[in-house]
């Protein structure tokens, strides 16, 4: 299956890692949110209407990745049709144990370009 182009928010505070996903997800139209704050205020904006993939790392300062995802479900359940969290590994049991109890898949850093668009692919295609 070949991806559309989709509207996809990455969250992650390391900037390098961002880039890098951008220039993987090259065709698509990316947005960057280097904080968990970041990424809600540019939900709570009239515009983009909508993200179809959400890409968040579980661990950041401030907000994690984890308190991202509780406040979108609440605040904009609708403008956010995927989530997928990406981790360095280095994360605590509770976030182990929320990650076992949600919908989203994870992707372990670091993973290759082949498995972004799998898990992708995999969350787009049951959603359209």
């Amino acid at each position: 299956m070949t991806l559309p182009p989709l509207r996809i928010l990455i969250i992650d505070d390391d900037p390098l890692v961002g880039q890098a996903l951008r220039r993987n997800l090259a065709g698509h139209q990316v947005t960057l949110a280097d904080s968990g704050l970041r990424a809600l205020e540019e939900l709570a904006t009239e515009e983009p209407p909508a993200f179809d993939v959400v890409l968040c790392d579980v661990m950041m300062p401030g907000k994690s990745g984890i308190d991202v995802y509780r406040d979108i479900q609440t605040r904009f359940p609708e403008r956010c049709q995927s989530f997928i969290f990406t981790t360095g590994g280095a994360y605590q049991a509770e976030a182990v144990r929320f990650l076992q109890e949600v919908d989203a898949p994870c992707l372990e850093k670091p993973f290759t370009r082949e498995e972004l668009f799998r898990t992708i692919e995999g969350l787009v295609g049951t959603k359209r």
